[in-house]
């Protein structure tokens, strides 16, 4: 696999320009281990017992072992730190900083709800993929590794839904898949994000995804589109089957902004009247087949008036004194209310009530973690474990990771969209790849930065050029 991986344009510091904690051979070490982190299943080696999810796992004991080493390094080299790095040690400094005023006002008896530290220092770990991806530039093509773990999660969708195999939980192996399909991903929603961010950075590499015989009938421009409405066709259906609803959105959305930039910048008026004309027949198929498909069937009553006229009746009787999983304030409808919706509800309200209720926790939030293993809306529970301060901290972060590139600004779109309905930001595989690609694109600035200002090649080893 490495050497289908392997990056021949880049493979020394030199060429980088940046500056490295670690030799080419140690950094080699750790990138070649941390890279399988991203195409295996996350299993739990020890569980932790109540409603949490996330268990002690090898790629945990990793990045331990890896963290220890990066800091060595750092102080050994006297790296500065990047913006990103202060913005995401500030989230995480913050974070605890939050807990531990949740368990001063729970002693003192304010709060009747837990932060749970575990949740503190999560985005801290995620975040060490961007060193992996920031040494991984010296090595390793990342255009690659996005296609081979498309291409894996692909094959491994596709046997799911003809129930030849099963799929990976915290847990274990389960033997049987025949109703949302997840790829390497442990649940769907997770699997629906790893899709947009495949999508979005397959769209901007055409060449490598392109059949070439489309270019001897076609122009550059239409062969470009005709080749990104390929990648939308198939990442519609694998969504389909995957049935998260957010993702396909997402989908849609970042589909229309492409094809939208496309036409303004590459195409004539009559290419695009043809593109349409295509695209618009195209929609009676479609339909046809999203209504056999696991994401249809979930969104038959998605749009029922009665999910709307829910939230104020759960805002009134709920008792926020007790986890409303399995204790539901408003019994389900089912032939009327979406199941999914329906308990949403229910957890934001719980959440945003305790929030709403506690103006001593405004600015810094009730704590991380106190919102349950999934309150499935990651943009309300940054706002109610963190309050405002850390908010406005994570907003900083993801702006940092925004500006990089323009696959990473599409990224980011993308994942806001999905935090509207998903904790995105506590899912690992997501996020890791999210980092790596981070660490992977600052690098890679940092290469063309250094031959604008050098034609010649000629690196100053004196200038610490990481430091902003």
């Amino acid at each position: 696999m490495f050497k289908y991986l392997w990056n021949k344009k880049t493979d020394s510091a030199l060429e980088d320009g940046a500056l490295y904690a670690f030799d080419k051979k140690t950094a080699y070490f750790f990138v070649a281990l941390a890279l399988p982190l991203l195409f295996i299943p996350k299993i739990n080696l020890i569980s932790f017992t109540g409603r949490e999810t996330a268990g002690i796992r090898w790629d945990d004991i990793f990045l331990l072992f890896f963290a220890l080493f990066l800091f060595w390094g750092h102080i050994a080299t006297q790296k500065k730190l990047t913006n990103i790095e202060k913005t995401l040690f500030s989230v995480t400094v913050f974070s605890g900083f939050s807990f531990l005023i949740n368990r001063f006002l729970v002693h003192i008896g304010h709060l009747h709800v837990d932060a749970n530290i575990l949740y503190a220092g999560r985005i801290f770990e995620y975040f060490l993929f961007f060193y992996i991806g920031y040494y991984a530039r010296r090595f390793f093509d990342v255009d690659r590794i996005i296609v081979a773990m498309f291409s894996l999660n692909f094959f491994l969708m596709i046997f799911q839904r003809w129930g030849y195999i099963g799929y990976w939980s915290q847990f274990g192996y389960e033997p049987l898949c025949t109703y949302r399909c997840g790829g390497i991903a442990s649940f769907p929603s997770e699997m629906g994000m790893l899709l947009n961010f495949f999508f979005c950075y397959l769209l901007y590499i055409p060449e490598k995804i392109i059949p070439i015989s489309l270019k001897k009938y076609f122009n550059e421009s239409l062969s470009e589109m005709i080749g990104s409405f390929i990648l939308f066709v198939v990442f519609a259906y694998l969504l389909m089957i995957n049935g998260s609803r957010i993702a396909f959105g997402a989908h849609l959305v970042l589909y229309f902004i492409y094809t939208f930039e496309m036409i303004r910048k590459k195409f004539t008026r009559r290419s695009s009247l043809l593109f349409f004309g295509a695209f618009v027949l195209f929609l009676p198929l479609q339909s046809l087949v999203m209504q056999e498909s696991t994401l249809f069937k979930r969104s038959l009553n998605l749009f029922s008036e009665k999910n709307f006229l829910l939230i104020q009746k759960v805002w009134d009787i709920i008792d926020v004194r007790y986890v409303p999983i399995g204790k539901e304030a408003v019994k389900h409808d089912a032939n009327n209310e979406d199941t999914s919706w329906w308990m949403r509800v229910h957890k934001w309200v719980y959440a945003v009530k305790i929030y709403v209720t506690h103006p001593e926790s405004y600015l810094q939030g009730i704590g991380p973690g106190f919102a349950m293993a999934g309150l499935d809306g990651g943009i309300i529970r940054i706002f109610v474990e963190y309050g405002l301060i850390g908010f406005c901290l994570y907003l900083l972060l993801f702006y940092y990771i925004a500006v990089s590139s323009p696959v990473l600004n599409k990224c980011i779109l993308a994942f806001f969209i999905n935090m509207c309905f998903f904790d995105v930001y506590l899912a690992y595989k997501p996020m890791a790849l999210l980092f790596f690609l981070t660490g992977y694109v600052y690098v890679k600035n940092i290469s063309l930065r250094k031959k604008r200002e050098n034609p010649a090649g000629e690196i100053d080893f004196d200038k610490k050029v990481l430091s902003h």
